[in-house]
Parts: structure tokens; C-alpha cells; sequence
């Protein structure tokens, strides 16, 4: 790749012009995303992947195919655009940039279960199948405790937190292999459940991958379904920190007040689980009809008992432990040292472990998939929330979430105001490469599928969740008590 210009350009023309010192296929710009894949083969590997870190890119995700072919997703921020580097033989690309990409380790260690040897004997990182039997939350041999929920190992000595330790789990990809894309919707559904991002970033990447393209209508109710399970999950983590500053009162009203938001949803949708509303290409027409104005009108006496709400969070004080575990964050002196010697240090104004959703705005980061790549209609002038100064993480993570509640019932206001009319679904017919990338921003952060097609059937998905991107911050619980552990947990890993 040549050095200077930005990269998507500079990368494409040096593909299809044949110049430069790297070994590129045919460049492919596919999809509403404006996304480029490039295949790479090897060369100076290392200079390239410098050069595309230096640049400002961020890594959004890594995975590996069943074949040994490895993938890096990254998102330009000057550009608006993805890019994805794809080594159809490996070869370490995932390794390399690991040594210049704050998540690359993290995905090394999550795709080849790197670091197995702390994890004691009679322990495997395979996650709950292999520590079922150690009854989540008692005290285990060698002074060891399992957090079952988090996937964590937590090592303690006299009721303190020594240090946390990473378990593997199993990936929701192999549910998904095999069968016939057209017909995977239900099985899909089951192996994802009704997880909204989740599903959506699939179904993001099955349309990009069959050359679907979903008419507006049907982005107007995937959005409004999506901020609706924003607003019942940020309600939901907000009553859990209420409850822990001791505002029993308040935490009661916004147990009430989400209760309401699904009450609310369940009449506009008719059926339990709103999710049932997706499909590939589009939305249910039987379902979709009227919608978004459904929910506005149920939505609408509700919305104006938030203002209430959002006042008294003002003054919500999370417990100073929380706050002092959680200052911590990002964790400072983060380097990697590569063949060469040079130490690589990653930029302080991005985070040190790149954090994505509530957490990475709450550090002051304006990291949202809304903003960045806006797959769903979003209000003229609308920007992320994030923390103006560094006075608490987790009192800046109240405000975040409390103000994300408020824009979502903006949001919902707004599509009934400019509802687009068409039709509900993509017409058939689309031509696709057979290779998809979907990325949505949930409740939690920035959700991502990969997708690989051949002849109509998956031979490869795999899926990018906040919780994996933003799972180092459990590292703020060393040194902690366990009683605090314990509750802090919920909030930093949210389930």
C-alpha cells in the first residue's frame, strides 16, 4: 500500500492500478455503507497495518473462518467508511495488528485462546459448559471465584480481588453455518434470540452479502424498534444504579416506568417479542403497517413522565467505591513491543482499550454507529452524548444513559413526523457478492456480523458484541472487596 493519502482511496487505486508493495485482489465497494473489501496477500504487512493505525483508523472487529482466512473490519472516521482486509490464508493478520490496534489483543486472545496457561488447572477457558460445576459465585479451590455471568475468573485472597481473569466463550457462529441463507430467518432467530442489534447486524449483513437494499419505510421501523430496546435498557441499568445509591424510591419509579415502555411496545406490536417484526430485506408488512405511529401514540403520554425522571438522576451519587474502581478507566501506560524494538503506544484521546457504547462515551469518546455509519434515519443536527470533563465514570454513565433516554424518545417523535412511505420489503432479484458486514449500535454499544455466502448457504458468520470490545474494563475490580465486585460487575458488563 502506498504510503500517504487516505487509505480506502490510496488502497483501492494501488489494487487496481497494480502498484505499491502489497499483494491486493480486485477491490469491491458494496453495500449502503459504502464499505471497501480488499483481499490481502501477505508482503509488508506490518508497514500497512502502521500505516492504517496512524491514519486514525479504528478496528471494529477480527474474526477467522472455518478455512484458516482471517478478516479485520476497520472504520475510517474522516471517510465515513469501513474497510475490511481480508488474508483468505491467515497468516497472523490478526496478530500483526494486534500490535497497533488497542482491541487486537482482546480479539487474539478471544479467536485463539491465547494466554490458556493462567487459567489453573482443572480450569479450561471454554466458558460456562466448562465451569458449570464450580456453583457461580462460591469460593473455589486456591482461593479462586467464578463469575458465571461475565464469564470471568476472579482470583481473590482474604475476600479481595487479586486479579481478573478472562474465560472463553463459545461464539453463536456455529448455529448459523450450514444452511441455506434464504431460509435461515427462524433458525436465526433462535440461535440469536430477541436480540434486536444482534439479529439486525445479521440481517445487515445478509442483505449486503445477496445485494438487498431496504427501502426507507423499512428502516424508519427497524429504527424505532431499536430505540425502543435502548430506552427499556438503559431504564433498566439506571434502576440497578439507583438501587446501589441507595435512591430506593427512584429506582421503584424506573422499575414502573420501563414496565410501562414494554406494556407500551406489546400493544403498538401486537406480539411479545418485537423482533418478530424483522426479516431479511425489510420489516413484516402485517406488522410494520402504521407502526411507528402506534408506538408514537402509545408512547406519548409516557414519554412526558421521563422528564421527571431524568431530573432526579441528576442528583443521583453512585457509591464512592464504584466511583473510585471505575475512575481508573481508560487504564494508562498501554504499549505493545513489536520485532523492531519500537514500542507502540496508543493515542489517549481514543482510549486505551477502545471502548464502544455507553462506557466509551462516559470517557469522554464519541463513538457511536448511529453517527458514523447511519444505516437507519436520524434527526438533522443530531450528535453523541458524551462526558464534557472526567468528574466519576460511573456519574458520567448515568448522564449518558439518562440523556441517550431522552434522545431515543426524541428519535421515535421525529419518524412519525417524517415517515417515508414505499414499500415494506426489497424486491427480489438483488445480486450480491456473497460477502456481508452489518454493524447497528445497541444498547450497549456498536454490534457487528460478518457474513460468507456460497451458493445461497452460510459457510461463515461470526459477530461482534460491545460487551467482548468493552469486557477489559472488569480489570477496575482488582483490589476491590468482593461484595463490591459483585455489584459493580452488572454495571460495567451489562448482560
Amino acid at each position: 500500500m502506498p504510503v500517504g493519502g487516505p487509505p480506502l482511496r490510496e488502497a483501492g487505486a494501488a489494487a487496481e492500478a497494480g502498484e505499491g508493495s502489497a499483494s491486493y485482489g480486485p477491490v469491491r465497494r458494496v453495500g449502503v455503507l459504502g464499505g471497501a473489501w480488499i483481499t490481502e496477500h501477505g508482503g509488508e504487512r506490518e508497514v500497512r497495518l502502521r500505516f492504517l493505525a496512524e491514519s486514525g483508523l479504528r478496528l471494529l472487529m477480527a474474526d477467522v473462518d472455518p478455512r484458516g482466512g482471517e478478516t479485520l473490519h476497520l472504520y475510517h472516521p474522516r471517510e465515513g467508511k469501513t474497510l475490511h482486509l481480508i488474508a483468505p490464508e491467515g497468516g497472523g493478520l490478526v496478530e500483526k495488528a494486534s500490535l497497533f490496534f488497542p482491541p487486537g489483543r482482546r480479539w487474539s486472545v478471544l479467536l485463539f485462546g491465547e494466554g490458556e496457561e493462567e487459567e489453573g488447572p482443572g480450569l479450561e477457558p471454554r466458558g460456562r459448559a466448562a465451569v458449570a460445576d464450580q456453583e457461580g459465585g462460591g469460593e473455589a479451590a486456591g482461593g479462586r471465584l467464578l463469575h458465571p455471568e461475565g464469564d470471568l475468573l476472579l482470583e481473590t485472597r482474604g475476600g479481595r480481588v487479586l486479579r481478573v481473569i478472562e474465560c472463553q466463550r463459545p461464539c453463536p457462529s456455529p448455529y448459523l453455518r450450514g444452511g441455506r441463507a434464504g431460509r435461515e430467518e427462524e433458525k436465526a432467530r433462535k440461535a440469536l434470540g430477541g436480540d434486536i442489534p444482534l439479529l439486525l447486524s445479521f440481517f445487515l449483513a445478509l442483505e449486503e452479502a445477496r445485494g438487498l437494499t431496504v427501502p426507507p419505510p423499512a428502516r424508519a421501523v427497524r429504527a424505532a424498534l431499536l430505540e425502543l430496546q435502548r430506552i427499556r435498557s438503559h431504564c433498566s441499568w439506571l434502576q440497578v444504579v439507583a438501587f446501589l445509591s441507595g435512591r430506593f424510591r427512584l429506582s421503584r419509579k424506573l422499575m414502573e416506568w420501563g414496565g410501562e415502555v414494554g406494556e407500551a411496545e406489546r400493544r403498538a406490536t401486537g406480539v411479545r417479542d418485537a423482533a418478530e417484526a424483522l426479516v431479511p430485506g425489510g420489516v413484516r408488512a402485517e406488522m410494520a403497517d402504521g407502526l411507528v405511529r402506534r408506538l408514537w401514540k402509545e408512547m406519548e403520554s409516557i414519554a412526558r413522565g421521563w422528564d421527571g425522571l431524568c431530573r432526579s438522576l441528576a442528583s443521583v451519587s453512585p457509591p464512592r467505591w464504584a466511583e473510585r474502581r471505575l475512575a481508573r478507566l481508560p487504564r494508562e501506560g498501554w504499549s505493545r513491543v513489536h520485532g523492531s524494538g519500537e514500542g507502540v503506544r496508543c493515542d489517549p484521546r481514543w482510549g486505551c482499550e477502545a471502548w464502544v457504547g455507553p462506557l466509551a462515551r462516559a470517557l469522554g469518546r464519541k463513538v457511536d454507529a448511529r453517527a458514523e455509519e447511519p444505516v437507519f434515519p436520524m434527526p438533522h443536527g443530531w450528535s453523541p452524548r458524551a462526558a464534557e470533563e472526567r468528574r466519576g465514570t460511573l456519574r458520567w454513565m448515568v448522564r449518558v444513559r439518562a440523556g441517550e433516554v431522552s434522545d431515543s424518545l426524541a428519535f421515535l417523535e421525529a419518524l412519525t413526523e417524517n415517515l417515508p412511505e414505499g414499500p415494506w420489503e426489497a424486491s427480489p432479484g438483488g445480486r450480491g457478492s456473497g460477502r456481508g458486514f452489518g454493524r447497528c449500535e445497541g444498547p450497549e454499544g456498536e454490534t457487528c456480523c460478518h457474513l460468507v455466502l456460497e451458493r445461497g448457504r452460510i459457510v461463515h458468520a461470526a459477530f461482534s458484541l460491545p460487551r467482548e470490545v468493552n469486557r477489559s474494563a472488569a480489570f477496575c475490580l482488582e483490589g476491590a472487596w468482593l461484595d463490591e465486585a459483585v455489584e459493580l460487575l452488572p454495571l460495567i458488563l451489562p448482560w
